[in-house]
């Protein structure tokens, strides 16, 4: 749909478009990769975004692309399911993130960074990349992409985490559970 090679390795995350969030780090982080057949896409997001991007490296910059804010749900796990690793980076952080969840249960590996609120850290802890410098967070994204055996071991942990705690019929049970005990 966007001429990304079938081959491609890709990066993506999406978000809401707020400036008050922009946080550049996973696009940072993708401009110091090695040059190779890695693609960033950034589903809506902050203009600020698009601004950052233009300061890149002319050949980063043709591989990042950026596609509309749309809140039909069937687009955006479409997206999800096009994206190798979902890049997150959010300057306020999460408390507990809908957007990571969704990545998750397609069992994408997160990679993330601090924000001002850090409940994404447990969200994917022992099963994503939790990443307090560009430097960290090049490095995941350089092992995902390169390390088949590191890209599957991380995609198997986050899907039985999403599974496990997160998807709707773990849910349902923590809630009937929770509804036992209280009776």
């Amino acid at each position: 749909k966007h001429n990304i090679p079938q081959d491609a390795f890709v990066f993506g995350m999406h978000q809401r478009d707020d400036p008050h969030i922009f946080h550049p780090v996973c696009l940072s982080a993708f401009s110091a990769l090695p040059q190779d057949n890695s693609y960033m896409v950034i589903m809506g997001g902050s203009n600020l975004y698009r601004e950052f991007a233009k300061d890149l490296p002319p050949a980063k910059q043709k591989k990042i692309i950026f596609v509309d804010f749309c809140s039909d749900a069937l687009e955006i796990h479409n997206f999800l399911d096009s994206i190798d690793v979902y890049a997150h980076s959010r300057l306020d952080g999460e408390v507990c993130s809908a957007a990571i969840i969704e990545g998750m249960s397609y069992g994408k590996p997160v990679v993330s960074c601090p924000g001002q609120n850090n409940g994404h850290e447990e969200q994917i802890k022992e099963c994503g990349f939790f990443c307090n410098t560009i430097e960290d967070y090049t490095k995941a994204l350089h092992l995902l992409s390169t390390d088949n055996d590191a890209y599957k071991k991380s995609c198997a942990k986050t899907q039985l985490k999403y599974n496990n705690i997160y998807s709707f019929s773990s849910v349902k049970e923590k809630i009937k559970t929770m509804i036992n005990n209280t009776i």
